[in-house]
């Protein structure tokens, strides 16, 4: 990978630790904007929201998405793994769930 410094290119930049996309909009206008996807005025990334971190762990990913509670900033380590074991109880619940289920319906077919 090349390193590049010219905000003028549209292509990935290396600094030597993360590999960085501009954003495709602001490229056009000269000046380089190296977020992700931006929550508005505050300047914090929309990732970096606890509450939209907790609700796609809960609600959208279960325990695949425990490497995004991870690279939030907004969290401590402590909290990290609090948030971890209480996702990972969640979800590994929700599987039960969804296999009792199942054999329920079997049970029913054959029944029929």
């Amino acid at each position: 990978m090349m390193t590049s410094t010219n905000s003028d290119v549209a292509g990935p930049i290396f600094d030597g630790r993360v590999i960085r996309t501009p954003d495709v909009a602001s490229t056009n206008s000269g000046s380089t904007n190296f977020g992700s996807i931006d929550s508005g005025s505050t300047g914090t990334r929309l990732a970096d929201r606890r509450g939209v971190t907790l609700a796609t762990l809960f609600l959208v990913t279960g325990f695949l998405g425990l490497p995004l509670l991870w690279i939030n900033r907004n969290f401590t380590t402590s909290e990290r793994w609090f948030w971890a074991i209480v996702n990972t109880i969640y979800t590994t619940g929700l599987i039960y769930a969804a296999y009792r289920i199942v054999l329920w319906a079997i049970d029913q077919i054959g029944r029929v």
